[in-house]
């Protein structure tokens, strides 16, 4: 898929030129091979890799849409609340005290990329957790169980988790405080080629593991919830994909999911012919 969705000042230059020519409509051939030029330096991801996006923009109802064409839609358990304040459009707003969270039906294992926006409310007087995956429905606090765990400790620093078959922990290290009531874009990788696990937060690589096989299948998601440990504060924009992004892929999924939903190669090519379309 297509991340782009936005032309350079350089494209722009290059959209006048062919303009030019086709008014003349001599060079066809060679407009034609300049957008395959142009197309072939977008950055791209692929589609396929999409696992599930959550946008949270319903503003109402039980479920959490998965936006992508993969049906992974979430319940939400324990009433979080719609939030309009979200960093893009609406968010998901959970409290400890209600151990909200929302529960994510999917099937997945090995490499991964887990992302999501995240905000807390205060200073929290115990662990909170931003994201799960586990075997089964009913697996909560056993430490063995968290495939992919994502928490804020009451420190403030952020950790994480990957397990593999053998339950071995592979812990992140501490290395990042977040504060609160600040958007974070939060993201975690895998790799099954490089065995390498890497945490990133806006960005920037904070930390990363080795680990050994490969990450334990497993069947749910909890957004919002860590084992036990509920988030306080705002979630927006999560999306799992089962390869492992790269930096500059995860620099431009903070800009907005909508443009990985948004953005294709018909859409593009659309806007490309009317862009080239020869006038008087």
């Amino acid at each position: 898929m297509d991340f782009s969705g936005l032309i350079s000042v350089r494209q722009k230059g290059i959209w006048m030129t062919m303009k030019n020519w086709m008014k003349d409509a001599t060079v066809p051939l060679l407009a034609l091979m300049l957008l395959g030029i142009l197309l072939s330096t977008e950055a791209a991801i692929d589609k396929g890799s999409i696992v599930g996006i959550w946008l949270f923009d319903e503003g109402s109802g039980n479920k959490a849409k998965d936006s992508s064409d993969n049906g992974n839609h979430g319940n939400l358990v324990n009433k979080p609340e719609w939030d309009n304040d979200g960093k893009f459009g609406k968010a998901l707003s959970f409290e400890t005290a209600k151990s909200s969270y929302v529960l994510v039906p999917l099937s997945h294992s090995n490499s991964i990329t887990v992302a999501a926006w995240a905000k807390y409310t205060a200073l929290p007087t115990a662990n909170i957790g931003l994201f799960h995956a586990q075997a089964s429905e009913d697996q909560g606090g056993d430490p063995n169980t968290k495939i992919v765990g994502i928490w804020v400790e009451n420190s403030k620093t952020l950790w994480g988790r990957l397990i593999g078959p053998d339950k071995a922990r592979k812990n992140f290290p501490k290395t990042k405080s977040l504060d609160a009531k600040k958007w974070y874009h939060i993201t975690v990788t895998a790799d099954a080629k490089t065995k390498k696990g890497k945490q990133y937060v806006d960005g920037k690589l904070i930390s990363e593991i080795d680990y050994t096989g490969k990450l334990m299948d497993f069947a749910f998601a909890k957004i919002g919830r860590q084992g036990t440990e509920t988030w306080e504060g705002s979630i927006d924009e999560v999306a799992i994909f089962d390869q492992p992004l790269t930096k500059a892929d995860i620099e431009k999924v903070m800009q907005g999911l909508e443009q990985v939903l948004a953005v294709s190669f018909k859409g593009k090519l659309t806007s490309i012919w009317s862009r080239l379309k020869i006038t008087d």
